[in-house]
């Protein structure tokens, strides 16, 4: 489960802080059903990766979320660009 709550911690890192735990909390128990779905016991470290690979990468998944609130310039770039200007 290891990888699983590393994954969790990137994906939060793309989404406002706002609604950053429930979102967190939702895709949590979303990954907790699809390998107790599929797997019976313990998922190897190679099952729950295959598992990830399939929901996508952290950043894709955050943005799936607030499809309407992406920007040009995001927070995580923002300090960059102001600066730049």
């Amino acid at each position: 489960m290891e990888l699983i709550e590393r994954y969790l911690q990137a994906v939060g890192r793309y989404l406002p802080l706002k609604n950053r735990a429930d979102i967190l909390a939702e895709l949590r128990s979303n990954l907790t059903d699809a390998l107790e779905s599929r797997y019976t016991g313990e998922a190897t470290d190679d099952e729950v990766t295959a598992l990830l690979k399939e929901f996508g990468s952290p950043e894709k998944v955050a943005a799936s979320y607030y499809p309407e609130g992406q920007y040009l310039v995001g927070p995580a770039l923002f300090p960059a660009f102001r600066s730049a200007v």
